[in-house]
């Protein structure tokens, strides 16, 4: 009888016949985006739009207003992080549970409040579209906590008019370019941007991810997309097309990585400061990616924009109405 194969040459044979399945890279799969139907897509981009305009309008400034109260933040700050204050009530309810919030708020309730927001400006359409409900009431207990229980009527008044399909008159905003720093003039291009960045940079970004890496159901979340392609630039800067060097791409995806932080993160003084260098690079970048009918659309954002900007013109949710609510 031969005598058989040492059982590592076998081992070594098998492994040579196994086939490597190739994985996406992690960071693109943390929020993974299973593509909702078209219709449900853009109502579910809505529902995040409404939650981005609640957590500026509605509880930003009541939370920020308490931590002032306890010598937490100041009644100055122009750049306020609704995630720093959801962090630093967390952290204070943990010393005390009974007295930071007017009313005691559960540490679930919290934790809800930190999902709604990461979910929002994570672009966690998937995460929306199933629990938008418990997501909008997380705003309204918060609200409920601390003490101000006109604005939770108004956000659970806000669920049910949604629930019934109805977005008319939820997101209502004006205010007038002006040479200093208001709240008025950061919140209202912070939700512009974001509606912008929200509705047509975010899926192209996706899309051209998918086509260059062949894995499908990468993430929508234009945190990891464009960290990612701004590292391939880094090392390779024709990541995207030949030339990419002379083009400034690099730079370009470095710049359009900063503007997305600066509306997940309420960087409200640089959105008054830097949007039509933030928007013009959003513009190139959908040109870049051969997105042309999506860039000829924030263009017109865009021109009217810096027309209402030079002629003083009022600037209202009705004028920009970026979601077609």
């Amino acid at each position: 009888m031969a005598p058989s194969a040492p059982r590592n040459h076998r081992s070594n044979a098998a492994n040579q016949n196994k086939v490597l399945i190739p994985k996406p890279p992690p960071e693109l799969v943390i929020f993974p985006y299973v593509p909702l139907p078209a219709a449900e897509e853009l109502k579910t981009m809505k529902l995040s739009f409404v939650l981005f305009f609640l957590k500026i309008y509605k509880v930003l400034m009541i939370l920020h207003a308490i931590l002032c109260s306890k010598g937490l933040k100041s009644t100055t700050d122009q750049d306020i992080d609704f995630q720093e204050l959801l962090q630093i009530t967390k952290d204070e309810k943990r010393k005390d549970p009974t007295v930071f919030l007017p009313h005691r708020i559960t540490s679930k309730d919290l934790q809800g409040c930190r999902t709604t927001r990461n979910d929002t400006d994570h672009l966690n359409l998937n995460n929306i579209h199933q629990d938008w409900p418990s997501r909008i009431s997380s705003y309204a207990i918060l609200c409920d906590s601390a003490n101000a229980p006109l604005t939770a009527t108004e956000i659970r008044a806000t669920s049910t008019q949604m629930n019934a399909g109805n977005f008319t008159g939820i997101v209502e905003f004006s205010f007038t370019f002006d040479w200093t720093y208001s709240h008025d003039q950061g919140f209202g291009i912070s939700l512009i941007m974001y509606g912008i960045l929200l509705r047509y940079l975010a899926k192209v970004v996706r899309a051209f991810l998918i086509r260059k890496l062949v894995f499908r159901n990468l993430t929508l979340d234009l945190d990891a997309n464009l960290n990612f392609i701004k590292n391939k630039l880094l090392r390779n800067p024709n990541f995207i097309d030949v030339g990419g060097w002379h083009r400034g791409d690099p730079g370009l995806f470095q710049r359009l990585h900063h503007t997305r932080l600066t509306y997940a993160h309420g960087w409200f003084s640089i959105a008054w400061n830097s949007w039509e260098a933030q928007l013009q690079d959003v513009i190139d970048a959908l040109h870049l990616l051969k997105a042309h009918t999506e860039a000829a659309v924030v263009q017109d954002i865009f021109d009217k924009l810096v027309r209402y900007k030079n002629e003083g013109v009022l600037v209202t949710s009705e004028e920009f109405n970026v979601m077609d609510l």
